[in-house]
């Protein structure tokens, strides 16, 4: 075994990581319309609904963290981003007021509709599952 990486070995491993936010996100939508049709053909069409509006949720939280993710992150490589700390402080305060009333309005409409809204509040954990499960898999099969 050769434990010394050429460049090009090294080139591909970056460019397989850097496709991992496009992977996260087709997973993620895959998880999401899974989990509507599964729920419409087993539940009624109240819990599909509820689960699309919390996987959209979710889905509009998984890209805010990505952006203040890069932001702070190039704010602590010391270059210019075009958000703003307080900016992204406003948008995270803001997204869960908005979440919280919305979950708030499904509860009082369905509780069928609220569970289906949980339960679609978790669709990024399942994504991120499929993504590290296709990366080991890769890495084993040696495609890294």
């Amino acid at each position: 075994m050769n434990l010394m990486t050429t460049a090009s070995d090294q080139s591909s491993a970056e460019d397989f990581s850097a496709n991992a936010g496009p992977r996260l996100r087709w997973w993620f939508l895959i998880m999401a319309a899974s989990g509507v049709v599964g729920l419409i053909g087993w539940q009624r069409w109240w819990m599909a609904a509820g689960f699309a509006a919390g996987a959209a949720m979710a889905f509009a939280g998984m890209l805010h963290l990505e952006r203040a993710a890069n932001a702070f992150s190039a704010k602590a490589a010391g270059e210019r981003s075009r958000d703003s700390v307080a900016r992204l402080a406003i948008g995270f305060v803001l997204r869960y007021t908005v979440a919280a009333v919305i979950a708030y309005v499904i509860f009082e409409g369905s509780r069928t509709a609220f569970y289906g809204f949980v339960g679609g509040l978790f669709v990024p954990v399942a994504a991120m599952s499929c993504e590290a499960g296709y990366e080991a898999w890769s890495a084993l099969r040696g495609k890294l």
